[in-house]
């Protein structure tokens, strides 16, 4: 009697855009993938396809803790089968260290814009800023070992280069830590504003103290939005701490873009992301 052979997974090129968006921004729920790739498919088209790719263990899913959701992340096999892609790449490795904080990163960074950003806008991720090569990095992009954020959103389109700044800070760190930070931020010229997500008011406070003083050059700089609130709201979170104090997130962005906000409806993309149910039904797997 025959036996069946072993089935085994072709990975299309669908296949290898997830496993690579996997890699850039290291969790992501199923909304995030169906909203960023499988834009001309049924979220449960995207759904079934994650499962084969993690029957054949290309992908994993892991725990976040915020509501005892899951999200999708690379394994080992799915950076071996993409490795040759990623030539830009010079420090080797994947993956983040704390699931809740880089997914929360993840689904700020990409918001609203995860399918599509305007023309003139880029992003570039905590993990292309630790694994790239520099020359693969917009040149006007700060070099320092004092500070590394979460993110950058930039602009090329317009006469100046710019940026803004991406910090999710869910635990306080030592002060020293942030005198580095505050040194990094005002030596970073092309860096407009700098767009804090933190737990409470308090934090955001006690942050703020201790970037701005006498000495510093640019003091709208940092603006802080509440975790909460971006957790019910997404990019229509408000500023609580700041120059910009009572703007949203969207509006600080497309103001950047020099673009006027698109009519979201009341259940926005950015808010769809933030969905840690790793099935498209309404129960979870």
């Amino acid at each position: 009697m025959r036996k069946n052979k072993k089935y085994k997974l072709h990975l299309t090129s669908r296949d290898r855009k997830i496993l690579k968006f996997l890699w850039r921004w290291k969790y992501a729920s199923t909304n995030l993938v169906a909203t960023a790739i499988f834009y001309n498919a049924s979220l449960a088209t995207c759904y079934n396809r994650l499962l084969k790719l993690k029957k054949e263990k290309y992908i994993l899913t892991e725990s976040i803790v915020w509501n005892e959701g899951r999200a999708w992340k690379l394994s080992r096999k799915g950076l071996a089968a993409v490795e040759n892609e990623l030539s830009e790449m010079e420090n080797f490795g994947w993956g983040g260290e704390n699931p809740w904080h880089d997914f929360l990163v993840t689904a700020v960074h990409l918001g609203d814009w995860a399918r599509k950003r305007p023309e003139g806008v880029g992003v570039i991720s905590e993990q292309q800023i630790r694994r790239y090569h520099s020359s693969f990095l917009p040149d006007f992009l700060p070099r320092s070992d004092l500070c590394r954020p979460d993110g950058y959103w930039f602009r090329i389109s317009h006469e100046k280069e710019s940026s803004i700044a991406l910090e999710v800070e869910l635990t306080r760190k030592m002060d020293s830590r942030y005198t580095k930070s505050k040194a990094f931020y005002n030596i970073s010229d092309s860096i407009e504003k700098c767009i804090w997500v933190v737990p409470t008011i308090k934090f955001a406070t006690r942050v703020n103290n201790l970037h701005v003083d006498s000495r510093t050059k640019k003091k709208d700089k940092h603006q802080f939005f509440l975790v909460d609130d971006i957790l019910k709201n997404a990019w229509k979170a408000k500023c609580v701490h700041g120059f910009n104090q009572g703007a949203s997130i969207e509006d600080l962005l497309y103001r950047f873009a020099h673009k006027s906000p698109i009519e979201s409806p009341s259940f926005s993309i950015g808010q769809k992301i933030l969905e840690t149910k790793i099935s498209y039904k309404k129960s979870t797997t």
